[in-house]
């Protein structure tokens, strides 16, 4: 009875769709009694609906043989029909639900958790009732796969989800709590520090952090968790390392090897030992006619034996059974790998084991793979074949041959590519062979060259990207300087360290506007500052170029010092006879003067900036400095001047293929129109110059697009579109990290208020935008001459009550987050 009643329970999970946690339980109850063909059809439905076709065939395949072997039997008709079903891909299999789906990033990977049932089943229970659990064990012992494998099956548990971020990629501490606030969906804002706003949302949520590979950021690592788990917090943590954290409330694990048989009596059939079921099931992916027999089960356990159970050698190993016989794998295994069995017997396990199981790999490799794996570690994420075979080439691999290297390097597992079927393909070393192929490269001699070569690389690409980014590939650039983003600054910072400041500052003002446009404007700014600052001699030219990227991207968060330096960068342009760049330096400081509220040093550096442009014959900084002229023209009054102005520089963005050039431009006429009171002409003007801004991306430029928007929709009766367009504008700004715009934000939201006939709210959002700026230092705000305007009106319809209500706004009656 209880035995049918656990069968009901099981059903009932199932139809549920709880087949994901259900089926540690299904595993384990086939183990104890494989003879219930019930349990069999259970399991295998399961491990379908997850994905795992290939498992529940071999689960049915299991089953015959368990029913063959003790009872004499085939299975029954329900067995045999459900393997049908599951080959011919049922529809009726898959579980229609109406539940929505669960909030978690996590990425269930494209092979099957082996093993670990008994593991995985209490790191589930214990994700519930500890607050921290850090799993520990060295290097390829798989405490990343029964991280994720955790999180997928307690997901049920975490109303707010299951959040995984991976730390290997973070190299500098201080990037450590933005790297947790992505991967929990935190939009940082300016108001307060990272690590308090992601202290902030987790102090309420029910959910699971899954922090991977923290050992390199261990005590920074620590002190996060630590802070994140305020006494009353539902949050629950996960982390991996390869040393505990050290803290207070840790339970540690540390993640055994694999099963694997401990002499040459042992059984070695399926199921019995999971070395060996890893082994076979990653040679049947290599191979699909590999199996387990009477002939290379004991060569297969001895293999098992000798890489100490370690998932990650043992996937290695198993990679070359296309090439190799079992046999054969055991042979040269033991030829590298004499003492690994002494060592695991009488030590802990630690990083050499899996060192020498790469070692061992690497040798199975001939002259030419080793030697392109050693140059591919310069990599940091993904590359391109191009970058590969200009970085890579060699006199042993010359640059045609790199290709078919690489590809043979891709069939033995130790190069991954990534295919899509709108980019090119791009590929990536798993870390811990690319840290074993750099430690050789570095052995070898060729580290220091490819490096070299690998920063020339992408210090060519960052020039050639210089005018594309303003061109008509400017989408295409942008995302391939994204996706290049690790190389990018592992090259930036070779350059840095080696002699090679000009070249470096070079290659960092090249990037400005992927700096501006994908938001990593302050991480281009710290760089540039930071090169600036060591004085060192480079060319005047290189030097004024570097001053004015630094400025322009400064200039969101400290204007006064992005000013200073764009006058150095005035001094220096003007010494070297450099006009065009003496044009930009000047277009820039007019506009900086025109936010502190200048504007007749706008008016007179704006000028000369023309000037100097014109004369240098470059229409890059021409339609830049007519674009400041024409908002200096706007917030003037001069209606017809700015309109002008806006047209000509169009018109030379055009001939550039100036995408975003000439979208900017339009907005701006649509402002003007807006300050005139034709809204719908500004609407119109403003809803192209949308399309643009969203298809490149620049986020700065677009929320001040949606706020013109919104304007424009209160003003012509549609206080809900104008709604929408301002929640957008504020989420984005918060992002963005840009006072700025948030005042702006609020300054709009007046507006708003005010259509919607709330006046008393719209003074109220005034006060808050005063309390932004003057907590940021803000100077005169953006499209302040129609905000005053709006403002007057307020104040002349609400008497002494507009300054009261305006007061409790700038007191702090609202919070800047609040979204009305």
């Amino acid at each position: 009875l209880r035995d049918e009643a656990l069968g009901d329970l099981i059903d009932a999970e199932l139809a549920l769709g709880n087949h994901i946690e259900v089926l540690p339980r299904l595993e384990a109850l086939v183990e104890e009694d494989p003879l219930r063909e019930r349990r069999w059809a259970q399991l295998m439905l399961a491990l379908y609906r997850c994905g795992r076709q290939a498992d529940a065939l071999r689960a049915y395949k299991k089953a015959a043989e368990v029913l063959g072997e003790e009872l004499g039997i085939e299975p029954g008709p329900d067995l045999y029909s459900l393997e049908e079903r599951i080959l011919l891909h049922d529809p009726s299999l898959t579980l229609e639900t109406g539940a929505e789906e669960l909030l978690t990033n996590l990425e269930r990977p494209p092979t099957a958790l082996v093993g670990r049932v008994p593991e995985l089943v209490r790191l589930v229970e214990l994700t519930r009732s500890r607050r921290l659990i850090t799993l520990t064990g060295p290097g390829g012992v798989g405490k990343t796969r029964l991280a994720v494998e955790a999180g997928c099956r307690a997901l049920s548990s975490f109303p707010d989800g299951v959040w995984f971020v991976d730390l290997a990629p973070i190299l500098d501490p201080a990037q450590l709590n933005k790297a947790v606030a992505e991967g929990l969906g935190v939009a940082v804002r300016s108001d307060a520090t990272t690590l308090d706003q992601v202290r902030a949302h987790c102090s309420h949520r029910s959910l699971l952090l899954i922090l991977d590979n923290c050992e390199h950021l261990l005590e920074p690592a620590a002190r996060l968790v630590q802070t994140l788990l305020v006494s009353g917090s539902p949050l629950r943590v996960l982390a991996t390392s390869r040393e505990r954290l050290g803290i207070d409330g840790e339970t540690t694990w540390t993640v055994p090897p694999l099963t694997f048989p401990a002499n040459a009596d042992a059984d070695f059939a399926r199921g019995n030992h999971e070395a060996v079921d890893l082994f076979v099931d990653r040679a049947e992916h290599v191979n699909p006619s590999f199996d387990l027999t009477v002939d290379n089960a004991a060569p297969i356990a001895r293999i098992c034996r000798k890489l100490d159970g370690l998932p990650l050698a043992i996937e290695l190993a198993a990679a070359w059974v296309d090439v190799l016989s079992v046999a054969e794998i055991e042979k040269r295994l033991n030829d590298t790998l004499e003492s690994l069995e002494h060592r695991a017997r009488f030590q802990p396990i630690r990083h050499a084991t899996l060192w020498e199981a790469m070692r061992w790999s690497y040798d199975l490799l001939d002259e030419d793979e080793r030697d392109l794996l050693q140059r591919l570690s310069v990599f940091v994420g993904r590359f391109l074949l191009e970058d590969a075979e200009i970085v890579c080439s060699s006199e042993k691999a010359p640059r045609e041959r790199v290709f078919g290297l690489l590809t043979r390097l891709v069939e033995k597992s130790l190069v991954v590519p990534h295919v899509s079927e709108d980019a090119p393909t791009r590929y990536s070393l798993l870390e811990t062979v690319r840290s074993f192929a750099a430690s050789i490269a570095e052995t070898a001699g060729v580290a220091g060259e490819t490096s070299h070569r690998h920063a020339e690389r992408f210090l060519a690409l960052a020039l050639e990207a210089k005018e594309e980014l303003q061109g008509p590939q400017q989408r295409w650039w942008l995302d391939r300087m994204e996706l290049d983003l690790g190389n990018i600054r592992t090259a930036l910072a070779w350059l840095a360290d080696n002699d090679a400041l000009e070249d470096a500052l070079r290659f960092a003002a090249a990037l400005l506007w992927f700096w501006k446009m994908h938001d990593h404007t302050k991480e281009g700014a710290a760089l540039l500052i930071a090169m600036l600052a060591r004085r060192e001699p480079v060319a005047p030219e290189v030097r004024a170029e570097a001053l004015i990227a630094a400025a322009v991207l400064e200039s969101t968060g400290d204007i006064d010092a992005a000013y200073d330096m764009l006058a150095e960068a005035t001094d220096v342009a003007a010494e070297a006879g450099d006009d065009s760049a003496e044009s930009m330096a000047l277009g820039w400081m007019g506009l900086f003067d025109r936010i502190r509220g200048d504007l007749e040093a706008s008016q007179q550096h704006l000028d000369m900036a023309l000037r100097r442009a014109e004369r240098a014959g470059d229409d890059r900084p021409v339609s830049l400095v007519l674009g400041h002229l024409a908002v200096l023209a706007r917030e003037l009054g001069s209606y017809a001047e700015a309109i002008s102005h806006h047209r000509r520089a169009i018109e030379i963005d055009r001939q550039l293929s100036n995408r975003q050039g000439e979208a900017w431009n339009t907005a701006g006429i649509g402002i003007v129109h807006l300050y005139e009171g034709a809204f719908e002409e500004a609407r119109d003007a403003l809803v192209h110059s949308e399309a643009v801004h969203n298809k490149l991306g620049f986020g700065f430029e677009l929320v001040t697009v949606w706020i013109l928007l919104a304007i424009s929709a209160a003003k012509l009766g549609d206080p809900d579109a104008a709604a929408i367009h301002l929640a957008r504008a504020q989420q984005r700004a918060v992002t963005l990290d840009s006072p700025r715009l948030l005042d702006a934000v609020y300054r709009a939201r007046a507006v708003v208020a005010a259509a919607r006939g709330d006046k008393l709210r719209a003074a109220q959002m005034l006060g808050v935008a005063d309390r932004i700026a003057a907590d940021q230092g803000l100077g005169r705000a953006m499209f302040q001459a129609f905000f005053e305007v709006e403002e007057g009106r307020l104040r002349e319809e609400l008497g002494q009550a507009f300054d009261e209500a305006r007061e409790m706004g700038r007191i702090g009656g609202l919070p800047v987050t609040t979204v009305p």
